[in-house]
């Protein structure tokens, strides 16, 4: 995703769209999974909450750079970009108190 961005190059607002809610419900599947897992080492679970928060951060910076300036991606990408940041924020929390 951040390949077309960096060159600034034009997306397919629906097919990011459809990636991102791929990797929404990826996250779901993994919070489920944490559920029944084995607790981690505190410092494993900050790296892998630290991983998960950088991952929202570079998700927000590629929605802000195309939202707004192509009207497709406009269209088809802000409900599942929020819904999936919302899941990564729960994942994020999840892992933490892991």
């Amino acid at each position: 995703m951040q390949t077309p961005r960096r060159r600034g190059l034009s997306v397919k607002g629906e097919e990011i769209a459809k990636e991102m809610e791929d990797m929404r419900k990826g996250v779901i599947t993994l919070i489920k999974k944490l559920d029944g897992s084995p607790a981690l080492e505190k410092d494993q679970a900050q790296v892998a909450s630290g991983s998960t928060k950088a991952l929202q951060t570079l998700l927000k910076n590629y929605f802000n750079f195309y939202n707004g300036y192509d009207p497709m991606f406009s269209w088809w990408v802000p409900k599942t970009y929020y819904a999936l940041d919302s899941v990564l924020g729960v994942y994020a929390t999840a892992l933490s108190k892991k």
